[in-house]
């Protein structure tokens, strides 16, 4: 509940974790543990914290001020009334119902990132062109830009107008990324050899990069969806 609660609560406010530390004094890994629901009962001195950062009652916080609506009442006291049976049978739909509206918010929210147009062939290497971006929307939060593609080369993977988005971290083995090397870009498979790393093509358009180590290639992002219209 106060996990959901507070992702509400920071998201409609605009507040980061990191900044809502400084506001409360409470850790920032105690924060990221109560965000993502590892700690579902944290101590009460950091609850007040919490609460009393955010100009709000601990009661506020934790959404339970409008638990005394006729609605509500007569909910409970259906479930007061019912056997083990009941009970259980009230809790399972409850549960289901919160899993689908919590899943049915985090869909809706929409992130704003920036998307660069290749013009040419992103697949065999082009020219790093940082003008004439534009602004996209996504409900992948971990996406902090974007790519869109101009052919066809790459298809089925990869198609004329798709919109490759990517995240902020350096590829795992297998992985898709978008890479920058002598001020051209690729979109390439990483893969991890013994004897170093290669760059490999998607469906064999380009040709493979082969490198020793890590620093001789600078990583734009991996990709970590597609936005096809």
């Amino acid at each position: 509940m106060l996990s959901k609660r507070l992702k509400e609560i920071l998201y409609d406010k605009k507040i980061t974790l990191e900044y809502y530390s400084q506001m409360s004094g409470v850790p920032i890994e105690t924060l990221r543990n109560i965000y993502y629901g590892r700690t579902s009962n944290p101590n009460i001195k950091t609850v007040m914290a919490m609460a009393e950062a955010l100009d709000m009652t601990i009661n506020s916080l934790l959404g339970v001020e409008n638990a005394t609506n006729n609605e509500e009442r007569k909910l409970l006291n259906y479930y007061r009334n019912c056997g083990t049976h009941g009970k259980n049978i009230i809790m399972n739909f409850a549960k289901y119902e919160s899993a689908i509206a919590s899943d049915e918010h985090e869909g809706l929210r929409q992130y704003k990132v920036i998307c660069l147009k290749s013009t040419d062939n992103i697949f065999r290497g082009l020219l790093y062109d940082p003008e004439n971006p534009y602004e996209i929307y996504t409900n992948k939060k971990e996406a902090y830009m974007a790519f869109e593609t101009s052919i066809n080369d790459a298809s089925p993977t990869y198609c004329k107008g798709d919109i490759l988005l990517l995240e902020n971290r350096f590829p795992k083995s297998g992985e898709h990324g978008v890479f920058l090397k002598e001020e051209e870009v690729f979109v390439k498979i990483f893969i991890e050899k013994k004897d170093g790393y290669c760059l490999k093509p998607i469906h064999r358009i380009g040709s493979e990069l082969h490198f020793k180590k890590l620093e001789n290639i600078e990583c734009l992002g991996t990709c970590c969806g597609l936005i096809r219209c």
